[in-house]
């Protein structure tokens, strides 16, 4: 070593300061820029994100937990006298918990970009427990009705933990979680029925059940069931997840610098009106972008086609072989079900590669591709059932197909990455759940319906409802050509920040 580099190095550090990646980082003049550090990617929140799959859960329990028994209950609490009259009072409650929903998810909303998402979801959830309880009491119909009303009503909370978990995550990370969050709410679909049909009547299948109390309320033990695990859920989301509203964070406030304030308030300030607007913002016509409005059509057309299938599989699966159906029993249709949501749990593991690899926009262009499939297996199980093939091999892989091919349709729910902004993740959140229950209301009075007139006018052969269904399939299938992938993710603007 010469002695003009000794010297020169007596004013250099031992250690020679390194970046994240391991790269040195020069003290000379020449290279004394200042250095951008590289974010870390913060651990996944576990805690938060279970928590939150697990409240998502309690609303589908909720809402299928009373399939199995209604019908029954109708009749034993002396509602109707003749059983072929209980569909309609049935489905009567079956429709009004979705249309209250519908009804509150935007007042929920709203309230949750005021008072915050965590109280919100909680007092939600626990008021969908205490429903469930006086639900499984209700000697009335008009009980009955009340209770399903005020649990649809706070069924609302939905679409704002769908926010908490969006904003609980970064882009990295909303893949596994949605993707969780997803499989939660079929899961709760997969118990809801089995609970509600296997726990009615207990005092008939244990005698410590042999009660005057359960004999007065043989349909109360599964809806104490739902109850305890949504109050269980509540508790576990009071503990291990934290409030997400930026202006009800605490610790995000408090470490704001001035400067930083200065660098965001082109995106908070805008942000911040939006949350003052309330429901002015919904009316707000410069929301509404080209871009959010494809989204919206296409999760719509993507709500009412799912809801459809999910109304007139288990009419058209009863329906004898010659009116057009496959002539099942009780028994084997409710096999069919919850085999076929076991399937979209095994189907929905594929989300997160499928996600990664192709993006949000164009995996939800291959889900399209599906639901026109689906539509299409409907006609074709009835030709071969005509033909004797049911209980056959061939007939049950086929039928697997179309449950695989129903579960990819549906594969693609999330819908956080097409938002641009933060503040219209809120409003696409908050109308697309407000559609889906809408369409969760409408879909099934419209299939049965237009089923039931294929049958008794055989247009097509009384194919008439497949050739709707597919044709409305086709046309959401040719919408979601129209989306293209946003140029820009709204976490990004609190990334960025929280880096400077």
């Amino acid at each position: 070593m010469t002695v003009d580099s000794t010297m020169d190095n007596e004013r250099t550090p031992l250690l020679e300061s390194s970046g994240h990646d391991g790269s040195v980082a020069s003290n000379s003049p020449e290279t004394c820029s200042p250095v951008r550090k590289q974010p870390l990617s913060k651990p996944f929140p576990w805690r938060a994100v279970i928590s939150i799959c697990l409240l998502a859960a309690v609303q589908p329990i909720g809402f299928e937990l009373i399939f199995p028994f209604v019908n029954q209950m109708i009749v034993e609490n002396g509602i109707v006298q003749d059983p072929e009259r209980v569909g309609f009072y049935s489905g009567v409650i079956e429709s009004l918990f979705s249309l209250m929903s519908f009804v509150a998810i935007m007042p929920c909303s709203i309230a949750s970009d005021h008072l915050g998402r965590k109280p919100i979801v909680l007092i939600g959830t626990a008021g969908l427990a205490i429903s469930m309880i006086f639900f499984g009491m209700s000697k009335t119909y008009g009980a009955m009705i009340a209770t399903r009303c005020i649990g649809g009503m706070l069924g609302g909370t939905y679409s704002a933990l769908k926010v908490m978990l969006a904003e609980v995550t970064d882009k990295s990370q909303a893949a596994v979680a949605f993707g969780g969050f997803t499989i939660a709410y079929r899961m709760g679909q997969i118990v809801g029925q089995p609970i509600g049909g296997v726990t009615s009547h207990p005092e008939r299948q244990l005698s410590l059940f042999d009660t005057p109390f359960w004999n007065k309320y043989p349909f109360a033990l599964p809806c104490f069931i739902s109850a305890a695990f949504a109050i269980v859920a509540v508790f576990l989301g009071y503990f291990f997840t934290e409030e997400t509203l930026a202006s009800k964070t605490s610790k995000r406030a408090s470490s704001t610098s001035r400067s930083l304030a200065v660098r965001s308030s082109s995106t908070d300030n805008q942000d911040a009106r939006n949350d003052k607007q309330g429901w002015r913002r919904y009316f707000d016509r410069s929301m509404y972008t080209p871009h959010l409005l494809s989204v919206l059509i296409c999760t719509i057309m993507m709500c009412f086609t799912s809801e459809i299938l999910f109304a007139v599989y288990p009419l058209f699966a009863f329906t004898p072989i010659s009116s057009g159906g496959l002539g099942l029993s009780e028994a084997q249709i409710g096999v069919h079900m919850a085999t076929r949501s076991l399937n979209n749990v095994l189907v929905m593991m594929l989300y997160t590669p499928i996600h990664n690899r192709l993006g949000a926009v164009s995996t939800m262009k291959l889900a399209m591709v599906f639901w026109p499939i689906s539509a299409a297996f409907f006609p074709v199980l009835n030709v071969l059932a005509r033909q004797g093939a049911v209980g056959t091999l061939g007939f049950n892989i086929l039928v697997g197909l179309f449950f695989t091919a129903w579960s990819f349709a549906g594969i693609c729910w999330k819908i956080s990455s097409y938002s641009e902004r933060k503040a219209k993740l809120e409003l696409l959140q908050s109308i697309s759940q407000m559609m889906s229950s809408l369409c969760l209301g409408i879909a099934p009075a419209f299939i049965t319906s237009l089923f039931a007139f294929s049958v008794k006018s055989q247009i097509a052969n009384g194919n008439l409802v497949w050739i709707v269904t597919f044709g409305f399939a086709s046309l959401g299938t040719l919408q979601v050509l129209t989306l293209k992938e946003p140029t820009h993710d709204w976490r990004e603007d609190s990334k960025n920040v929280a880096d400077d």
